[in-house]
């Protein structure tokens, strides 16, 4: 990482300030327009490994114009998306072949090109429209999206996304497709989970073969009073979970912590940031005000991030005495 962003300040460095500013309008745009058209007409499945493909060939096999295409791979290849060893004709690189071996990239990659980055622009709309509102509803993105259809490459697209003492059951609230709970169930053989979610995303999975018996999904809106009782774990807690918790529970929520100035290096840094255009922002200091604000028996012992993730693991702790406190250790 430090690597990284040596050689990031270099390059801004190189540019000087004024070829940095313009180039920020310039090539994040181009390159999403870019893989949005190779994502929708499938390029990276239809370029075969160690072969390469002529731009007729592969006009003629997408039904669309040979100019489009010249003209999206080519700059998409100045990204290292594709190769062009030979005149007209493409091949995979390192990283066009990542959309054939992570499958769950693609649907992170449509879900960012048509989902959230249109909607970056209505952020100020919104800010506008909603003053100072926290409501998830009020949003950019949800004056962008409002096609329910979309909920399936949101969820897939979140996948691609995602040492503690022994505890029995795990709860995941709004935990979608159970990717979360399923890596922690493979990891912890005597735990089982509980995979809580609207109703419109547990209903179209289905329990892996392994994990039958320990894990199940369950329909809940997390704005309702939570009914699992006796959880020792609950990601992503609200405070409806109150009424579940026992005396020592942790709570586990997995969400972005916002650094203090220079504490990251700035590429990092700017990935979590650009990640939060358009959602609330939380440092540690907020976390523990959040939580407090919940109910004052929530005590935060922790926050960890690793290196490179845009994602931090704030652990809480429900303690009614000292007893609960030091049973969350």
């Amino acid at each position: 990482m430090e690597l990284l962003n040596a050689t990031s300040e270099l390059h801004d460095l190189v540019l000087g300030p004024l070829r940095y500013l313009i180039g920020l309008t310039s090539p994040t745009y181009n390159i999403l327009a870019s893989l949005q058209f190779i994502n929708r007409h499938q390029i990276a499945s239809k370029v075969k490994l160690g072969q390469a493909l002529s731009y007729e060939e592969l006009a003629r096999t997408c039904n669309v114009p040979i100019d489009d295409i010249r003209r999206f791979m080519r700059l998409a290849i100045t990204f290292h998306i594709f190769e062009e060893k030979a005149d007209g004709f493409v091949s995979h690189s390192a990283v066009s072949r990542c959309m054939l071996d992570f499958p769950l990239a693609n649907d992170w990659i449509d879900h960012f090109c048509d989902d959230v980055w249109p909607a970056a622009p209505r952020t100020n709309e919104a800010l506008l429209k909603w003053p100072a509102s926290e409501e998830p509803n009020e949003t950019a993105f949800a004056l962008t999206n409002k096609n329910t259809a979309k909920h399936e490459r949101h969820t897939n697209g979140l996948s691609f996304l995602q040492s503690a003492p022994e505890f029995g059951l795990l709860v995941d609230v709004g935990g979608s497709d159970g990717s979360f709970a399923s890596a922690i169930l493979r990891q912890f053989p005597s735990v089982r989970a509980i995979v809580q979610d609207l109703s419109s995303a547990v209903e179209v999975v289905t329990v892996p073969p392994d994990l039958e018996g320990r894990l199940e999904f369950r329909s809940h809106d997390m704005f309702s009073p939570q009914p699992v009782k006796d959880a020792d774990y609950c990601v992503k807690i609200l405070r409806n979970l109150i009424p579940a918790l026992k005396n020592g529970a942790k709570i586990i929520v997995n969400d972005v912590c916002i650094p203090g100035p220079g504490v990251l290096p700035a590429t990092q840094e700017q990935l979590i940031r650009s990640a939060l255009s358009q959602s609330v922002e939380r440092d540690a200091e907020d976390w523990k005000g959040l939580f407090a604000a919940a109910d004052h028996h929530f005590k935060v012992q922790r926050i960890t991030s690793s290196p490179g993730s845009i994602l931090s693991v704030i652990e809480a702790v429900w303690a009614i005495d000292e007893e609960g406190v030091n049973a969350g250790k």
